[in-house]
């Protein structure tokens, strides 16, 4: 009935429809108090913003981060609890309140579900019935076809995703390049680490760095990003491939990656460069030595300190999950052990000492993280403390299905915990916090189409929880490892893949003739996105080669980011602690910073965007004089001839 027939353990749709109660219980709860969840963001009055910050406060989260992350660990223990109970209701043969229970339960997911909207980037394919057919020929292709050593798949995995990973469908967003590039000049330029603004992390512009000073050209940064999306995608296929108890799933996780992540995605995956696995997937560095060293080793948590010192809160979210695993591994050997003889010789044993020194290294990291980027953190906080950007999360959103697979993934983990390596269980947990915290950048702009960028470890875990069910029948059946034992998940994976290809159809068909068509004319790149700004601002240097002395210093002020940083290759070091220009937020911070910049004795080109904010925050014509116009920009300076004017 409800319990399998030789160990009374709990069916897994009765964990799903536990793990959908709670989910739906937490939905309702939250949009009750979104008021006071709202409540937490700072306001100012319009006038204060910079014209480019003023355009994103209108739309606003609170503290919907916090207040999410920590109740889906409430959504956790009250599927445990929820199981627990309806298991042990069954067990004293009460079979009809329970058969109650679950229908109860049964609506409640219906209704969360039917509640739950995908919004597409385009509009449905004319031909989506052929993306299907396809998929479905793959799923069946996988499912039925004898598995090769790992080294021949992996190769096989490698050549699908060459071109896949390395033929672009777009130019790059040169506005959102800027601002990994831009820090990146500054530290080649020698400006300490505490004087810059790294709105990406420290990281990633330390990558770009390292890229500029090879000599590689800003025009193709992409290709890192590229090839971060290849290792990162095959590298997933190869553990799944020998963690996976079917090899048909660790098939199809890879195919989905691909669909979902690369070609169903509105835009291509290094468009914007913020959302590579560079920056978001850096929860697979402890992951992975997870996976070759098991969760005690000591470069786990070294991986988890250095993250938090160059990956910011990122960084610091993935430490705080590997403290969560080795905190759940301890529980739950003093929960089989019993607790007063667990505890008893925890506090005889090492195992305490070396939970301390874990934490008190990652403390000291978040400490001197804290202290050499001080200005940036506080900066930085701003934008999460204001919204700026920030977007509230739906209630028809998409991210309400994952608290499901998390729920019923943590429960049938709990049950099987003695059935398989502490290593397997380990990466489960992991996979599950890391994926908890990964989807914070989801939850700050909380937009349907980020739903692609956090997908790469989201698809992860829902293969995984498919591999756990596969563990889970089998241990609650007492069944052998036969062919047999789990091919109903396997069915359900096939399934999830055929569902995203249809799903997804239009943005894959159009995705795939700008590959195919790329690949039959030999070009990788559209262009260089930053060269196409070149002409343009040779002209400019001309004009002020042309007025200015030849030992003149001058600064640029634009809010066009692209146009920013290729003004700056081959000049003058930028002397703005916010660089892109546009990332200031407060005007009158701005109006400072341009008086330090004329008393100085700088020469100011200035966009007319800029002018209309500083003059707006009241800058006084006795402070500059004017001097030419040099197409749509000011030339300005205070020892500049001319009459002071503001135009």
């Amino acid at each position: 009935m409800l319990v399998f027939e030789r160990r009374p353990y709990p069916q897994i749709i009765t964990i799903i429809l536990a793990a959908a109660l709670a989910t739906e219980l937490f939905r309702e709860t939250y949009y009750l108090i979104f008021p006071w969840v709202l409540s937490f963001n700072l306001t100012f009055p319009q006038e204060s913003y910079t014209s480019t910050i003023g355009r994103w406060v209108s739309e606003r989260d609170g503290i919907e981060i916090y207040v999410v992350y920590a109740f889906t660990f409430v959504i956790m223990g009250l599927t445990a609890l929820t199981t627990l109970a309806i298991t042990k209701m069954d067990s004293t043969r009460r079979h009809g309140i329970v058969i109650r229970i679950v229908i109860a339960l049964a609506v409640v997911a219906v209704l969360l579900l039917g509640n739950i909207r995908f919004t597409q980037p385009l509009d449905g394919s004319p031909h989506r019935w052929y993306v299907l057919y396809f998929s479905v020929f793959v799923s069946l292709l996988a499912f039925c076809r004898n598995t090769l050593p790992l080294i021949y798949e992996a190769l096989i995995g490698a050549v699908i995703l060459l071109p896949v990973c390395f033929i672009s469908t777009s130019n790059i967003a040169v506005t959102n390049y800027a601002y990994m590039l831009g820090p990146a000049q500054k530290l080649l330029d020698g400006v300490p680490v505490s004087q810059i603004y790294f709105q990406y992390e420290f990281f990633i512009s330390a990558v770009a760095a390292l890229w500029m000073k090879l000599g590689f050209s800003e025009n193709y940064f992409q290709v890192v990003g590229q090839f971060s999306n290849f290792v990162v995608m095959l590298g997933i296929f190869v553990i799944a491939r020998k963690l996976f108890v079917r090899a048909t799933l660790a098939y199809y996780l890879l195919t989905a990656l691909i669909l979902f992540r690369i070609l169903g995605a509105p835009w291509d995956p290094v468009y914007v460069f913020q959302i590579t696995p560079l920056r978001l997937e850096l929860w697979l560095v402890p992951f992975l030595i997870v996976y070759l060293r098991g969760p005690y080793h000591w470069l786990v948590p070294f991986a988890c300190g250095i993250l938090i010192l160059v990956h910011g809160a990122l960084g610091l979210i993935y430490a705080l999950g590997y403290l969560q695993i080795i905190l759940t591994l301890s529980a739950l050997a003093a929960w089989d052990e019993g607790w007063r003889i667990k505890l008893a010789a925890t506090l005889k044993s090492a195992s305490l000492l070396r939970i301390g020194a874990t934490a008190l290294y990652l403390l000291t990291c978040y400490f001197i993280a804290k202290t050499v980027f001080a200005a940036n953190i506080e900066a930085t906080s701003y934008y999460q403390k204001i919204g700026i950007g920030f977007l509230p999360l739906l209630r028809t959103s998409l991210f309400w299905c994952l608290p499901v697979v998390i729920g019923t993934t943590i429960v049938m983990l709990f049950v099987i915990r003695k059935a398989v390596t502490e290593r397997y269980l380990a990466l489960g947990f992991g996979l599950l916090f890391f994926c908890i915290g990964n989807c914070i950048y989801f939850l700050g702009r909380s937009h349907e189409h980020n739903v692609f960028s956090v997908s790469i470890s989201v698809i992860f875990l829902l293969f995984y929880a498919l591999d756990v069910s596969v563990r889970y029948y089998a241990l609650a059946t007492e069944a052998t490892a036969s062919r047999d034992v789990g091919r109903i998940a396997v069915l359900v994976g096939g399934a999830l893949l055929v569902a995203m290809a249809y799903g997804c159809s239009a943005q894959i068909e159009v995705n795939l003739k700008t590959k195919y068509e790329g690949a039959r004319a030999l070009q990788l790149y559209p262009g260089g996105a930053f060269a196409e700004l070149q002409p343009a601002i040779d002209k400019l240097n001309t004009e002020l080669d042309a007025r200015l002395p030849a030992d003149a210093r001058v600064q640029f002020l634009t809010y066009d980011e692209g146009a920013e940083f290729v003004f700056y290759q081959g000049r003058e070091r930028n002397e703005s602690f916010f660089y892109p220009l546009a990332a200031w937020i407060f005007v009158d911070d701005l109006v400072a910073h341009v008086r330090d910049l004329l008393v100085g004795g700088i020469y100011l080109l200035v966009e007319d965007r800029v002018a209309a904010d500083l003059s707006r925050a009241g800058l006084s014509p006795d402070e500059y004089a004017y001097n030419s116009v040099i197409g749509s920009y000011v030339l300005i300076g205070r020892y500049l001839p001319g009459k002071p004017a503001w135009p």
